[in-house]
């Protein structure tokens, strides 16, 4: 008779458990919060949600009940849309805003803002631009430019600043002339339709209530899962290896089972029973750890460069 093997059950001490556990929450609570709110917002309800590459707009100044952004501004019309990447490219068309001061912020997957397309960087006169996903290759049209996002999902905030109602009638027709379109579309009449009312969406808590309601395998399953579509920033590898000693890998299945009883009660622990003065010193934690990993790799960077500048005289 063939003999019966049993993988042997990852085992971390409780103390060490309890500290990943908490890092853990630490590094994927930002990703999980995007997600939450991607979802809420890009959910089919009738009336309520956007769909993914099309933009959404508040068509009049927000009240103290709009909380789907934080501190909207009260003299400022809003345009929001999620970005998925992963196919292809988006062409994000930015209107002429007759001298209007707008903001159009690009924020990824881990809540870091990775570009900001302003009057004083891009001019009054708008421009088009190529958001390109990670790992994506190809060519990007003529007299486009290009912005290279680190994730596929990307939240697209634009804000349009009115002076006063009577403005409000110019700032909505420049409003309804910003664009998303996929790369492979001919035109923007290609291009899905876009234009719902923004008002009714989710306030940005509901989406924190919706993380924090989440047991500590959902957490950790949910987390492996996104780390594939939005990967983790270059710094992020020590994280990445601690997280790898509970198999937990970007993209990859996680198998709460497969950890010992010990370890995922020291998870749990870490995850959701740990206290504000712990949060902080696991939070000062990785940002040192982070720290050292981009000196690391900047040091590497500037090695190359000078190699390369080095290489460049020599063929003189």
């Amino acid at each position: 008779m063939g003999r019966t093997h049993r993988m042997e059950l990852t085992t971390l001490t409780p103390t060490k458990a309890r500290g990943l556990g908490a890092e853990a929450f630490v590094f994927g609570f930002p990703l999980l919060l995007m997600t939450a709110t991607m979802r809420r917002a890009t959910a089919p309800t009738p009336g309520r949600g956007i769909k993914p590459n099309r933009f959404g707009h508040l068509n009049r100044f927000p009240d103290p009940t709009f909380r789907a952004i934080v501190a909207a501004n009260a003299d400022t019309l809003y345009s929001l849309a999620w970005l998925d990447l992963a196919a292809e490219p988006m062409l994000l068309e930015l209107p002429d805003t007759d001298g209007r001061s707008y903001l159009m912020s690009l924020t990824d997957a881990w809540t870091n803002v990775f570009a900001s397309l302003a009057r004083h960087t891009v001019g009054d006169g708008g421009g088009t631009f190529a958001i390109v996903g990670p790992g994506w290759s190809g060519q990007i049209p003529p007299k486009v430019r290009r912005i290279n996002a680190p994730t596929n999902n990307v939240w697209a905030i634009y804000h349009l600043h009115a002076g006063g109602r009577a403005d409000l009638d110019a700032s909505r027709a420049i409003q309804q002339n910003l664009s998303l379109k996929p790369m492979g579309a001919r035109s923007v009449a290609d291009a899905p339709p876009g234009g719902i009312d923004v008002s009714a969406l989710d306030p940005l808590p509901t989406a924190h209530e919706q993380v924090m309601g989440m047991d500590a395998e959902e957490f950790l399953v949910q987390m492996a899962a996104q780390m594939g579509t939005n990967p983790p920033a270059p710094v992020d590898a020590p994280m990445l290896k601690r997280l790898a000693g509970i198999q937990l890998r970007p993209g990859a299945r996680f198998d709460w089972s497969d950890l010992s009883a010990a370890t995922r009660e020291g998870l749990i622990g870490g995850l959701f029973r740990v206290t504000e003065p712990e949060i902080e010193v696991y939070r000062d934690a990785l940002t040192d750890l982070r720290e050292r990993s981009l000196s690391a790799e900047l040091s590497r960077t500037v090695i190359a460069e000078r190699e390369e500048a080095l290489r460049s005289a020599t063929t003189w």
